[in-house]
């Protein structure tokens, strides 16, 4: 037997070439360290069926990487490799292999490729984060500066901050009016970082224990969403509580994300309303907005990462924030819950309802 060079085309036929065969053998000694004696030992061992014999007329892949170096150059061209076939003693060309082979090792090329495409991919995915981690280390001290400043200013203008701010008051006021504008974006800014790293790191959402009074975070959040409110006429309205709370800072995201998606969901004049329960050891929120509603059986799969439900309409959304919450109230030895009720439908044949989001916390 000898062996012989098979090249492929651009429409995929294969043909047998034995012109190049030293040549061939020749790099493969030089290149891959790899002598003729090596070559042909592995290929009769590759096809060499029960009865000791060679199976000739078949194409099989070199495995010391021929196939992987896109060409060979001989002389003052170059040869592409897709295989070596085997063939008789006598020299006569057997027939290509039949097109289920011929498939076959196209299959394998693809697959190759794919593994190696997402090997690729990973790795520049890697690169890309760690420039994202270091451009978001770089954002968060400027937008810490930027809030703060903000703050500041909407205090000398006579809206410190923890007061209760009067809002008809301070948009009629063109200056107030701007700084709030600064604080509210700074503060989202703030908020998707601190998302991106609980997206990123689960574990980072028991951090930084401090004591706080939600009615504080809450009363603010309402007032740093007071644009998208007023979009849509919507009213709010808190209830009293001034229990002190041991959490992490990353339960500051809580009001937000609820506050985030009452807005998006309620129904244009409506109102939204949070309240708190106090126990004798847990400590309730309760977060209900009236619009459109979610299917039942869809609840328990909203705290899901990307799940949306099938009110969202044209609302838009990655199916993260609920997905957050679960994690932040739970590391703060809490559980969170979705209840849907008075569900009707609209003149539209839409599903309306009053949804509500309820979370208990041990104290």
């Amino acid at each position: 037997m000898k062996f012989g060079v098979v090249k492929r085309n651009d429409l995929g036929a294969l043909s047998f070439d034995d012109s190049v065969e030293e040549e061939v053998r020749t790099f493969c000694n030089k290149n891959r360290n790899v002598n003729n004696s090596q070559c042909e030992a592995h290929y009769r061992k590759i096809f060499a069926n029960p009865a000791g014999q060679t199976n000739p007329g078949t194409v099989v892949e070199c495995p010391y990487g021929l196939h992987t170096t896109g060409a060979i150059p001989i002389g003052n061209r170059h040869v592409v490799l897709n295989g070596i076939y085997v063939e008789q003693r006598s020299g006569k060309t057997q027939a290509a292999p039949p097109f289920a082979s011929r498939l076959e090792s196209k299959r394998a090329d693809v697959d190759r490729l794919i593994s190696f495409l997402r090997e690729v991919e990973q790795e520049t995915r890697n690169v890309e984060l760690d420039h994202l981690e270091t451009a978001l280390h770089d954002a968060r001290h400027l937008n810490h500066a930027i809030t703060q400043t903000s703050e500041v200013l909407l205090g000398r203008s006579g809206y410190p901050a923890g007061s209760n701010w009067d809002m008809k008051a301070l948009q009629s006021d063109e200056e107030a009016s701007k700084l709030l504008t600064i604080f509210a974006a700074s503060r989202d800014l703030a908020d998707a970082i601190l998302m991106h790293e609980i997206s990123r790191d689960p574990t980072q959402a028991a951090r930084d224990q401090a004591v706080v009074r939600l009615h504080k975070i809450f009363y603010r959040q309402f007032q740093i969403s007071h644009e998208g409110l007023t979009k849509k006429g919507l009213r709010w309205k808190l209830g009293p509580t001034d229990m002190p709370l041991k959490l992490s800072g990353y339960f500051r995201l809580i009001p937000k994300i609820l506050i985030d998606n009452a807005v998006k969901f309620a129904d244009r004049s409506s109102e939204i309303r949070v309240n708190f329960i106090e126990g004798q050891s847990t400590f309730s929120i309760e977060c209900i907005n009236e619009g459109a509603t979610v299917k039942q059986e869809e609840i328990s799969k909203l705290f899901q990462r990307g799940t949306r439900g099938s009110n969202r309409g044209d609302t838009k959304g990655h199916g993260l924030g609920l997905w957050l919450a679960k994690i932040i109230v739970e590391a703060n030895n809490g559980a969170i819950r979705m209840s849907v009720g008075n569900e009707r439908r609209d003149i539209s044949g839409r599903r309306i309802g009053t949804t509500e989001v309820h979370i208990r916390l041990l104290k």
